[in-house]
């Protein structure tokens, strides 16, 4: 066999061996690259998975926080329209012309369970507006009623805003509006919260 023979045939055979190695070297490339893509599309959808219900959680914890934050903002509407109508009122019976307030409060101070003997404290104000005779009318009017009939108009004033405070010793009973308003205000609240916004609001 001739050199050149030889030559050719062992460049052959290196040929023929360096592209197996190399065919191999591309197979096992390319399923080295499919694994490693296989493993980033798994652990980018477990990535997405992750951060979609991390957006969903977030997403609830923000409309949660919006509803309560849509309430407080109803409940406080609800509460200064409520006040409102509570100073209103106030406000109308401060307004009322003398004889009405006498009228109003001769049948308040009637009204209660008093026994005719004691002290009646008013505000400076309404002590100019019920006037000189209102104790004597009224002392008339309980003994009408079998009370006692010794009611005085007491030299203390306060500032009540309207209505009075009977006092008898220690004992007091305090029937300015703004007392008398705090007392009925949740039964009230009821009818008012129905009258402004409907029942079941």
């Amino acid at each position: 066999m001739a050199l050149e023979d030889i030559v050719n045939r062992v460049v052959g055979d290196a040929k023929k061996t360096a592209d197996e190695i190399r065919d191999k070297a591309r197979t096992e490339a390319d399923q080295e690259m499919a694994e490693a893509k296989k493993k980033a599309e798994s652990i980018k959808a477990g990535i997405l998975t992750e951060v979609k219900a991390e957006a969903k959680r977030e997403e609830k914890r923000i409309l949660s926080l919006a509803r309560l934050e849509a309430r407080n903002v109803v409940l406080a509407q609800k509460r200064a329209l409520i006040d409102g109508v509570f100073d209103e009122a106030l406000e109308k019976l401060k307004l009322l012309t003398d004889e009405k307030y006498r009228r109003l409060l001769k049948k308040m101070l009637l009204k209660d369970e008093v026994e005719g003997d004691e002290e009646l404290i008013l505000s400076s104000e309404d002590r100019k507006k019920v006037g000189n005779g209102f104790i004597k009318e009224l002392n008339s009017s309980l003994k009408t009623q079998g009370k006692k009939s010794d009611i005085k108009l007491s030299r203390e004033t306060r500032d009540l805003g309207g209505g009075f405070v009977f006092k008898k010793g220690k004992v007091e009973l305090n029937n300015s509006f703004f007392a008398m308003i705090e007392t009925v205000r949740e039964e009230l609240e009821t009818k008012i919260i129905d009258g402004l916004f409907g029942s079941g609001e």
